[in-house]
């Protein structure tokens, strides 16, 4: 294989992976594990905001959970949950009712702002996926985009 094919096959996998997991997003201390992701729901009546798989031998107790999204003034968030995949895309058996409230209107775009700061014990196994799912009361022509962290312990 020449260099240059070596380095174009390196770059395609970093970016491909880049497009999957944003490592950057993702900060372990010790046992301390923080994630932020962000998702452009598009017009879609349901959104979801995934984060990285539990690593190999460890479990993770999610222990904290922060949301902030963006909808048409119009709508409302009539749930929103934690829930994680296994490595098979099943979901897996718990999860935990998160409650998102309405804080204001943007200033711009027609858009309401709504958030969730909440303490929860939702524990995900190693290989399993966190998400955070929010349902609309319906679809528009609209953009929705969300930013939501998650921190917890991993043992």
């Amino acid at each position: 294989m020449s260099k240059f094919t070596a380095l174009a096959t390196a770059v395609f996998a970093i970016a491909t992976a880049a497009t999957v997991y944003d490592a950057s997003a993702l900060q372990i201390t010790g046992n301390r594990l923080i994630e932020q992701a962000s998702s452009d729901c598009g017009d879609l009546m349901n959104c979801y905001v995934t984060f990285s798989p539990v690593p190999i031998g460890k479990r993770l107790v999610i222990t904290d959970v922060s949301c902030r999204a963006m909808i048409p003034k119009n709508e409302s968030i009539y749930y929103s949950l934690l829930n994680g995949t296994k490595s098979n895309g099943s979901k897996t058996e718990q999860e935990t009712y998160l409650t998102m409230t309405k804080i204001g209107d943007a200033p711009y775009g027609g858009t309401s702002i709504w958030q969730v700061n909440q303490k929860v014990t939702h524990v995900l196994l190693a290989g399993q996926r966190p998400y955070i799912g929010m349902y609309r009361t319906t679809d528009s022509l609209f953009n929705t985009g969300t930013d939501c962290s998650i921190s917890g312990i991993l043992e």
